[in-house]
């Protein structure tokens, strides 16, 4: 039995002894691969900047506004595709819309939504006069700047406020211009003193532009033979046709907001007005008036920031094109100063390199915008006085002939083209 047993012993030994030389001459387990290093954490979002664009989207005047809507979604994809905010870290812009309804009430209170819910560091708006007396009131009460969009009333500048910036003229501005012009045509056409009737809209704008042509024409010498103040939604023009005849003036001076326009347009051939000189103002050069009435305008002249001599600027013809592209309309005065508008607020962004509504202010403040800049739309500089108006706007009147608007007064506007000779006494399209 011992015997067996060592038997066994010895192999066992053996194979233990073997095993345990072998597992010595094995090689180490390689150690585990450390684990890669965590990839590094995107940057954060830059978060955009909010533009507040107090607007009307709807009411009696929303096709202007739609038009402004249009424009000023076209310069701020510009500012963003070229990179938006730099001294803010590339921040795009974002437009935060607030529809007035073409109503003052409602564009205070969209005012105050946009700056207490939305916290929009700057408004731009709001079109008419009347919108923005009251949407500047409520901005300046929260020290927030709007910059105006058309608005044209005087008094948006004379109230002392700190916070709104009026880049384009105002009445005050334009009224010794228009009547300027008046004289200059009785000048060439042998009449003097030149009588003119007044059609006008009778809202916070036309009420204020009124009174200041009738004191230019005191200074100047053209004399008022009768006036019509009509309703901004006026449906028939028939009874002041009437009161047009019955005055006999030399210059019909007329200014309607674009379905108006097109309306008392199409009036004034129905009843064969016969005056020598028309001139317009507002949105009679604008595309859907333009396209409404065709040749009826024919040797009208207009009072226009817009003629197609500054849309020959290759800057501003680029934008022109992108703006065809995304509205479906031409470029105009009232759509330029909106591009016009977004550029003055980005401009102002990048120099304040801050979201506070008070560096804004100041950056705006102090804006100096020149031919050549790509922030330069409307053919004259942007800056701001004290009181916030832009010392540089101005409007020329541009007479529309063969198709095409050509500059003919001031002397400074008709030097743009000096080879055109206006027609003075056309004849209407209506009266051939």
């Amino acid at each position: 039995m011992r015997v067996y047993q060592k038997v066994i012993a010895i192999p066992f030994l053996l194979i233990l002894v073997l095993g345990m030389i072998l597992v010595g001459c094995a090689k180490p387990a390689p150690a585990p691969a450390p684990a890669p290093a965590p990839a590094p954490a995107p940057a954060p979002a830059v978060e955009p900047v909010k533009i507040g664009i107090n607007i009307p989207l709807s009411g009696h005047v929303a096709s202007m506004g739609n038009k402004g809507k249009a424009a000023f979604e076209v310069a701020v994809k510009k500012v963003n595709e070229a990179g938006g905010i730099k001294s803010l870290g590339g921040a795009k812009l974002e437009l935060v819309f607030g529809d007035n309804e073409s109503k003052p009430e409602t564009c205070g209170l969209e005012t105050e939504r946009l700056v207490t819910r939305e916290k929009v560091p700057v408004i731009i708006g709001a079109y008419l006069s009347g919108l923005s007396l009251v949407g500047t009131e409520v901005a300046e009460k929260y020290k927030v700047p709007w910059v105006c969009w058309i608005t044209m009333s005087p008094e948006i500048t004379k109230r002392g406020f700190k916070y709104t910036f009026r880049p384009q003229d105002n009445n005050a501005l334009v009224a010794p211009i228009q009547i300027g012009f008046m004289k200059y045509w009785g000048e060439q056409v042998g009449i003097s003193p030149v009588k003119y009737f007044d059609v006008y809209v009778d809202d916070a704008m036309g009420q204020t532009a009124f009174p200041l042509r009738q004191e230019a024409a005191t200074k100047l010498g053209p004399q008022l033979v009768g006036s019509a103040p009509v309703p901004a939604d006026i449906t028939d023009f028939t009874s002041v046709m009437l009161k047009i005849k019955a005055a006999k003036p030399d210059v019909l001076f007329v200014w309607q907001h674009e379905e108006q326009a097109i309306l008392v347009t199409k009036t004034m051939a129905e009843h064969k007005i016969d005056v020598p000189c028309i001139y317009s103002y507002g949105t009679f050069l604008n595309a859907p008036v333009v396209e409404a009435v065709g040749d009826l305008k024919e040797g009208w002249f207009e009072h226009s920031v817009w003629n197609e001599y500054m849309a020959k600027d290759p800057w501003v013809a680029g934008l022109g094109k992108e703006f065809t592209a995304h509205s479906g309309d031409d470029l105009d005065g009232y759509s330029a100063q909106a591009l016009q508008a977004i550029f003055i607020v980005a401009d102002a962004l990048e120099r304040a390199a801050s979201r506070d509504p008070e560096a804004i202010r100041n950056a705006l403040a102090a804006t100096k915008i020149k031919k050549g800049d790509n922030a330069f739309v409307c053919g004259y500089p942007i800056e701001f006085g004290d009181d916030g108006q832009n010392p540089h706007a101005f409007a020329a009147v541009n007479q529309t002939w063969e198709g095409k608007i050509h500059p003919v007064y001031p002397a400074d506007a008709a030097a743009m083209e000096p080879g055109y000779k206006p027609t003075l006494k056309p004849t209407w399209a209506w009266l051939k």
